[in-house]
């Protein structure tokens, strides 16, 4: 059960394609440990920059190869995947100048040192203009099409003491790194998150009860930030420290149902903020509910913390971060052995905190839905649509809408 929460906490909401092209691989054979796909798509796109005003729409065409390998060994002690995803992106309209494209490369690898120890390793490098393919774990800190790279690499051990007992560690590293000098200066950074935490399963043998502490660093690693008519400061005034402390529980309701909850309170540390050494606290609450019905699957969840912004204002001291709730979900059902849909949702309601912008209010909505049709074990025929929305009334000139529309085949092998 653990891990199946885990692997639900944080989902890519809005990323359609994304979305569609795993589901190919899903239909892809187990017989053999490696998949081979391509995609071809025509699409619409009404705002392709994510602008407020002179939008460019735009008629194109989408494409790519995608590559997955899947083995184990030590008598399946210990597994590997990876998997590489390239899109291309055509746009028709001169006006746009330049055409989209992305590269995602991941490996996992888990390892059973002994019935009681575990250890897993996840590597993952997305380099990307899409802020919603960017930042794959929910919450979105920036709106606007931008080159970047983002590195995340991740390993926990677990040890289980007994059978109701168990502990674990962990680490995560994420590094930024953006092309443009703006959000360069503002969001390039390395964030540290060392955790650990220990569970309890009562006696039911369906409830595990956890008590954690995580601690993260945020060091950013960009020029100096500048405004108009004000003197540069070093990005390093955004660096911040935190504790994290919570307690939750992961509940198995039925077979079908899995329920996870973390809550307590994220202490944060400016140590470099203008004017000198500032705190704040917060609440954190990571939760969701996970369905697996007969012909579909759905996952709800809610999560709320603090992350990095593109929004610096214009006094001396800038704002240092934003406080965010993200309400989440996705449902995917069969209508039949071959036809699948899924729809899902995001809202982020996020407070910038410090500077010109204290207490400002953001909200960004994200909806997609995909339909698709299975010719055969190797192709799969789509129809996808997503909508975005940035609702941004206390900072003039954010507010955008889009609407993206696709329509093509992917084949795996």
């Amino acid at each position: 059960m653990n891990k199946v929460i885990a692997s639900t906490g944080l989902l890519v909401i809005g990323a359609t394609s994304l979305q569609a092209q795993e589901a190919s691989f899903d239909n892809a054979s187990d017989a053999k440990p490696w998949s081979i796909g391509a995609v071809v798509r025509g699409f619409y796109d009404d705002n392709s920059l994510n602008t407020n005003s002179n939008e460019i729409e735009s008629f194109g065409i989408e494409f790519g190869p995608s590559l997955a390998y899947d083995t184990s060994w030590n008598g399946g002690a210990s597994r590997a995947e990876a998997s590489y995803d390239y899109r291309y992106r055509w746009y028709e309209a001169e006006a746009r100048n330049e055409d989209d494209q992305y590269h995602i490369f991941n490996i996992d690898f888990d390892h059973d040192v002994s019935e009681n120890i575990k250890v897993s390793v996840d590597e993952r490098l997305v380099i990307t203009n899409e802020p919603t393919i960017l930042d794959q774990n929910v919450v979105t800190a920036i709106r606007l099409r931008q080159d970047a790279l983002r590195n995340t690499f991740s390993t926990r051990i677990d040890w289980d003491f007994a059978d109701t007992l168990s502990a674990g560690v962990s680490y995560a590293n994420r590094y930024y790194n953006y092309e443009q000098a703006l959000f360069s200066n503002l969001l390039d950074r390395t964030e540290h998150l060392i955790g650990v935490d220990g569970r309890k399963a009562l006696g039911n043998q369906k409830t595990d009860v956890v008590l954690g502490y995580q601690y993260g660093m945020v060091d950013y690693n960009g020029d100096t930030i500048v405004r108009q008519g004000l003197a540069p400061i070093s990005s390093s005034t955004r660096d911040n420290d935190s504790h994290y402390i919570f307690t939750g529980a992961d509940h198995q309701f039925n077979p079908n149902l899995y329920g996870s909850l973390r809550a307590g309170a994220q202490f944060v540390d400016y140590s470099n903020a203008v004017g000198g050494d500032t705190s704040t606290t917060s609440p954190y609450v990571d939760a969701n509910l996970t369905y697996n019905f007969t012909d579909a699957q759905t996952i709800f969840g809610v999560r709320h913390a603090r992350n990095a912004t593109d929004v610096s204002g214009f006094l001396a001291a800038p704002v240092l971060d934003q406080e965010t709730t993200t309400v989440y979900g996705a449902l995917q059902y069969n209508f039949t052995s071959s036809i699948v849909g899924t729809v899902n949702g995001q809202a982020q309601f996020s407070e910038f905190n410090g500077g010109s912008f204290q207490n400002a209010n953001e909200n960004l909505y994200i909806l997609g839905a995909t339909l698709g049709y299975q010719l055969n074990a190797n192709l799969l025929v789509e129809a996808g649509y997503t909508y975005t929305d940035l609702i941004s009334d206390d900072i003039g000139g954010r507010d955008f809408s889009r609407n993206f529309i696709f329509l093509g085949v992917t084949a795996t092998y």
